[in-house]
């Protein structure tokens, strides 16, 4: 088996220097533009050292993705072709969902938008519209309607800053390269279509993400910066978090003391919960258990991986039981004052693919499976802890799903149009709070002879942007009856 390291991968997609920056990793170019191709959860092993700035040409340490076997990309993760016919990836099925339920009046979609990325669907592209041709061959239109804001991911420590905290997308730290991002990228294609369609306030800011895992996590370099005390971590954690909203306001054009958006989504993943990890818990769950306090309009969100079975012990242990005991300890324990919990319904692995076609089911009965059993865990923690049995309608309305459209980074697991449709039915019979997507981005079915990507979900007899048409209710004659093969 013929096997490829990171840099020789590099080489075969034409890309030069890379720079890891949280939980992406952004392409430094000579033209100042910065260019993203690749998803930094495949590259799990690197540590500061790892991390050059602009003038290094390459990283020379990271040896993880090594395992592509060059002869049959198909058995490999990281390297999937598209997928041209509908039943493939709906074995289970026999025909398409074209009935949609009515939407519930505290319904939200904001798909995460990767804001790392410099190419793939835009908010700008979502929301004007544009001419196309169908796979089924008809010339129409496409413009999605009802959409509502984006989960903007994801915001982290910036790569290269150690003496204080400086938050933003994707690590990039401040200078000349930041600033054409802002005013190129950012500005047109994110936060200037949000205002004209009235939607900024509905922005998710998502801090953390895959950055968890290797460090670059708000409230893990507060932590660090006021060397281990965890009130004074609050005190650095709290105005940068605010300082970020209130940037990407002014960004916008808007009144930062009055548009700016209070929407935060704690994206916790791959964490290795030692006692720094632990102590990270309590700044950020202290911290914003003093924004509520002092803003109850403050709407936080908890991001968690999660199986069929719910959430495992560990992000029970060391997320939820933490966040309830620090809510408690000041004073919020009213239902209004809990976090949602949104679930990353995706990636289950092989066996749950496995069980998934043995079983007769969908991966929208694995997303349904996750999220109710989710539910119950979460009831029951509220219970035991603040002592208030709320009732599943109250849970619903503080839960959340987030499927990776289309092909899955596990192979065999495949979140279909089909099963959007279902999910986005069920959202609404439930009265859950919302849904979201991985990812807006993403929100393609590629091109002839590309592979599956962080910019396409791989269905090559889809349209673009019917994952969106699908979870915001548009549900288009296209979107009812997709065509079920395409070249």
């Amino acid at each position: 088996m013929k096997k490829l390291n990171f840099k020789q991968i590099l080489a075969m997609i034409g890309l030069g220097s890379i720079v890891v920056s949280g939980s992406l990793s952004v392409i430094a170019c000579d033209n100042k533009k910065v260019v993203d191709d690749t998803n930094k959860k495949d590259i799990e092993d690197f540590d500061d050292n790892d991390v050059v700035d602009k003038d290094v040409e390459e990283i020379d340490d990271v040896e993880d993705i090594d395992d592509i076997d060059a002869d049959n990309p198909d058995d490999n993760n990281q390297w999937k072709p598209l997928i041209n016919k509908w039943n493939k990836v709906n074995p289970n099925r026999n025909k398409s969902v074209t009935n949609r339920a009515a939407r519930s009046s505290n319904y939200i979609f904001q798909p995460y938008y990767d804001g790392g990325l410099y190419s793939g669907t835009t908010v700008r592209d979502i929301i004007e519209g544009k001419n196309m041709t169908l796979k089924n061959g008809e010339t129409v239109f496409n413009k999605v309607n009802n959409f509502d804001s984006i989960t903007l991911s994801f915001v982290q420590q910036a790569v290269g800053v150690s003496d204080r905290l400086q938050l933003t997308v994707a690590g990039q730290s401040f200078g000349e390269g930041y600033n054409w991002w802002v005013e190129n990228k950012f500005k047109p294609e994110v936060l200037n279509p949000l205002v004209q369609n009235q939607t900024f306030k509905n922005i998710v800011v998502a801090y953390g993400g895959a950055a968890s895992a290797v460090g670059y996590n708000p409230w893990d370099i507060a932590y660090k910066l006021a060397n281990k005390n965890i009130n004074k971590a609050v005190d650095l954690l709290i105005p940068a978090f605010i300082e970020y909203q209130k940037r990407i306001t002014k960004f916008a054009g808007l009144d930062p003391n009055k548009d700016m958006p209070l929407n935060l989504d704690l994206d916790i993943e791959g964490i290795p919960f030692d006692q720094e990890h632990i102590a990270g818990m309590k700044v950020l769950f202290t911290a914003l258990a003093k924004m509520k306090l002092d803003n109850p309009n403050w709407n936080f969100t908890i991001t968690l991986p999660v199986l069929r079975t719910g959430l495992v012990s560990r992000d029970i242990d060391n997320v939820l039981k933490p966040a309830l005991l620090i809510f408690k300890q000041h004073g919020l324990t009213k239902k209004n004052n809990l976090f949602n919990i949104n679930i990353m319904t995706m990636d289950y692995g092989e066996a749950t693919g496995n069980d998934v076609i043995k079983e007769g089911i969908t991966f929208f009965k694995a997303a349904t499976d996750a999220t109710e059993n989710t539910g119950k865990q979460y009831k029951t923690l509220i219970k035991e802890i603040w002592g208030i049995d709320l009732s599943e309608q109250d849970i619903n309305r503080k839960l959340i799903a987030t499927p990776m459209i289309g092909i899955n980074d596990v192979n065999n697991n495949y979140f279909t149009l089909e099963d959007a449709k279902d999910l986005y039915n069920w959202a609404q019979v439930k009265n859950l709070a919302g849904l979201r997507m991985w990812s807006l981005n993403r929100d393609d079915s590629g091109k002839t002879n590309e592979a599956w990507s962080v910019t396409n979900h791989g269905l090559k007899y889809l349209n673009l942007w019917d994952f969106t048409h699908a979870f915001t209710g548009d549900w288009t004659n296209w979107v009812k009856n997709p065509v079920h093969s395409a070249k």
